[in-house]
Parts: structure tokens; sequence; C-alpha cells
């Protein structure tokens, strides 16, 4: 056993991409470790430790093993750091009335709107009503008070949550008034005014729940579904109105497939399908989870591309780095970007163990499922029993039901009656989908509430890394047997 340990520790020191995959591991556990131990009041001590290991560096710098356990450590703490390095240097002073404009895409619901204001190079959280609506740009005047939220609400440490927007306060029955508009970023104001002329295009073509629906097919709006969110739930295609790293990659392995069935060249369609997701990510607003569940996406496609879909972590951990590195608090407090992750990582790696017992899309169906399954346990405690099913009896027609959503918007800006035909057919399709959801969700034996302690993650998951060395060999030894 010692001698296999060592043999691995080798191969990882004498391989450029496991050590650089390495180090990036140790990043992400000085992450994890600083998120947990609330480094924000310990970042000088974290400073003097780094000087302390960049001194002793240097005295053992050319013994190899030494050097790499070293670099380890510096990632570490370089992590803990970058967490540290995150939070505001100084507290915004109790103000009564201050004036800055909605910095980021409004968050509307069914019961209240939340706007994030920014002033004096802060960010504030504001929840308001639904009525008067306020534009991204728009510049208010606001009177509240302000404070900072509460760090732990019944075992959820809500300030952390809060803190992966860039938000370290509350502003408490805010009273808002606009008094102009036109600030803010100017891309991101044209892409989002786009954005708003596109909902207003789908509340026209389509009667609700239907519209809703195609609007969360689209760019992800969830809050008009009502009661029927339940039962996407309970059915486990929720991910369907959401823009995850799962749902791009799914939609652009099936538009795959379907370019090359209708004989266009691979590399063609590699590139079609690149822009797509692209275009797809600036109508859709672009917003930071968008962006992360795009890049996922877009590294899936270009594993499968170079041919090379089991070495995927060796894409997927360098990239999750680096988004930790542009915002540490995604890690462990963004949901979205944990299923994202897993969702890419299970569909590269552990569908093409699955396909020889399945077929491609329930094999990448299944796949994701298994692996963001003890992430749903742990943030939302309910698990699918009719899930597997339900998606591969759904999921085949998503990419169309959008295809289709897009060509009836913009043939109804041209010419009117035209987008209500197409949407007229495409209405087929979405109320299929809401027939299979709403029929299987009200099966009792739909969904059990199961909730998974973080011990239990990490338990699911070794059980699956076993699961996935056992394939793994079996489909090797299968394979070397043939030959």
């Amino acid at each position: 056993m010692v001698e296999g340990i060592e043999a691995r520790f080798l191969s990882i020191l004498h391989s450029k991409s496991k050590t650089f995959l390495a180090f990036c591991f140790s990043f992400l556990v000085g992450v994890i470790v600083a998120s947990i131990a609330d480094v924000s009041s310990y970042s000088f001590f974290l400073i003097v430790i780094l000087s302390v290991t960049l001194f002793v560096l240097g005295f053992f710098w050319n013994h190899a093993n030494s050097r790499f356990f070293l670099l380890m450590l510096i990632c570490f703490l370089g992590g803990a750091i970058r967490l540290a390095m995150a939070f505001p240097s100084n507290q915004l002073p109790p103000l009564s009335q201050f004036t800055g404009f909605i910095s980021a895409e409004p968050d509307i619901r069914i019961g209240d709107a939340r706007y994030i204001i920014e002033t004096g190079g802060k960010r504030l959280y504001v929840k308001t009503g639904l009525y008067p609506e306020y534009r991204y740009g728009d510049v208010v005047h606001v009177a509240c008070t302000v404070e900072p939220p509460a760090k732990d609400i019944e075992g959820f440490r809500y300030g952390m949550y809060l803190a992966r927007l860039g938000v370290f306060w509350l502003c408490q029955n805010p009273v808002i008034k606009k008094i102009g508009e036109g600030e803010g970023n100017p891309v991101l104001r044209a892409i989002l005014s786009l954005k708003y002329v596109l909902q207003t295009r789908v509340e026209e073509l389509w009667p609700e729940p239907k519209a809703s629906f195609m609007a969360g097919l689209l760019y992800g709006y969830r809050g008009g579904l009502g009661e029927l969110e339940e039962g996407f739930r309970r059915t486990g295609v929720s991910h369907i109105i959401a823009i995850s790293g799962y749902n791009i990659t799914i939609i652009a392995t099936i538009l795959m497939s379907a370019l090359t069935f209708v004989y266009i060249q691979r590399q063609r369609a590699f590139w079609i399908v690149c822009v797509g997701i692209i275009g797809f990510t600036l109508l859709v607003g672009a917003s930071p989870s968008v962006v992360r569940a795009a890049v996922m996406g877009l590294l899936a496609l270009t594993a499968k591309q170079i041919g090379r879909p089991s070495r995927a972590i060796y894409l997927l951990v360098p990239t999750a780095a680096a988004m930790v590195l542009h915002n540490p608090f995604i890690l462990l407090w963004d949901a979205g970007f944990q299923l994202s992750f897993a969702a890419t990582f299970g569909l590269l790696s552990f569908a093409r163990l699955l396909a020889p017992y399945l077929k491609k899309v329930g094999s990448e169906t299944c796949a994701a499922i298994l692996f963001t399954l003890p992430l749903l346990l742990y943030h939302f405690g309910q698990f699918s029993l009719v899930a597997p099913l339900v998606n591969i009896l759904i999921l085949w027609l998503i990419p169309w039901l959008m295809l289709g959503g897009a060509i009836a918007i913009f043939l109804s800006v041209l010419w009117t009656p035209l987008g209500f035909v197409v949407a007229w057919v495409v209405s087929f399709g979405l109320q299929y989908i809401l027939l299979i959801v709403s029929g299987f969700s009200r099966f009792s034996f739909a969904a059990f509430d199961i909730s998974l302690p973080w011990w239990g993650v990490i338990f699911a998951y070794v059980l699956l890394f076993f699961l996935f060395r056992f394939l793994d060999r079996r489909q090797t030894g299968l394979i070397t047997s043939s030959l």
C-alpha cells in the first residue's frame, strides 16, 4: 500500500498537468477551510504564516518533495488569503438616506422585488414591493436603515450567501424614488434592454403558464410558475428552467448531434454551437451565474470535441479555481456553481461509463443526476424518484422548444401574425412537457423529503468515486480482453 501511494505521488510530481491540478485543489481547499473558519478576522495571521512559509521555502527549494509540499501549502494559504481580501476593508456607516443606482439585474419574484443598489462603491441589498418597477442603471434616492445581514439564520449563513453577490449590507424598510437613469455598464444596460424586449414578446405570444415556462427556458425566469415550480422540483427537472452548466451542456450536446445529423461537418457544427452559447448568454442578460454556466458548457463541448472527455478534471478544476479566484464566495455559498460543476463533471467523466448500458442521452442524464443528487439533497432536501424517467421523456424536446421560441419571437418583430403561428406550433411542445410534469408530480411517490448533512455529501461523493473506478476498470478490462 505504501509503495502504491509513493508511486502515485511520483506520478503527480513528474507530471506538469497533475502538479498544476494539485495546486488548484490546494487553493480550493484553502478557500473552503477559510470559509468555514470565518477567516475574515484572521487575515493578518494568515499573511504572517505565508511570509514564514516563503522564508522556509528558501532553505528547502532544492529538494523536490519539500518544494512540492511547500508550494501546495502556499496555494492553500493563498486561497484563505483570497477569501479574507474579499471582505470590505471598512464598514459602511449607518445611513438614513443616500443616492445610488441599480447595479445588477433586478430579481423579480411572485411577491416582491429585490435590488442591489450601489453607492460610493458599496452595494446594498434592498427588498421591496413589485411596483413601481426599476431597471438596471436607474438612479434612485433611498431612505432606509442600513445594517449588516445576520451571519447565521437557523444554521444558514445568510451573510456569506449575500457576499457571493458582493453585498455586505441590507437596506431595511426602504422608501425608494427614481431620480434618473443611464448609470452602470452601457454594454450590460443594452443587453438587459434587449432582454426586457424579449420578455414583453414572450408575454404577448403565449398565455400563462406557457409564457412563464418559455421565459424559464429562454432566460431562466421563474417568477410566474407558481405551483408548477413545485411540480418541476418534485419531478427533478427544475434545471430546464434554470440556466446551469448542466442545462447548457445537454442542449449543446443535442444540438451538435442534430447538426451532424443534417450533414454539417462536426468541426463547423462545433463552432456554430459555441457561437450559439455565447449569443444565448448575452441574450439572457450575461449575469455572473449564466456566464459561469456558459463557461462550463463550453468546456464540456471542447472536451468532447478534442476527444478527451475522460480527462475533464484537467479542464474543470483549473476553471473552477479561476472562477473562485475572481469570487471566492461562490465555492461554498452558490448552489448553482456547485451543481453546474458536478453536472458537467458527471456528463464528461461518468456518462461514457454508463453508455454501454443506456442510450447516449439516457447515460448523460443519469450521470448528471447521480453527480448532482448529493448536492440537491443537501441544499433542497428533496429526492425525486421519477427524475430519470421524466428527464428522458422531455429532455430531447427542450432545444427544439428553445429554438422554436426564439424563431417565434424574431418573426413576431418582423410580422406579428407569423410569430403567433410559430408560437402556436411551439405551444404543443410546451403543453406536452407541462402535462408530463404535472402528471408525474401528482404521484405520492414522486418525491421524498430527504435532507443530507455536509458529511453525507462527502460520503456520497466518495462512493461515487469508487463506483467510477469500478466501472472504469471494468470497461478497460473488457476492451483489453477483446483485443
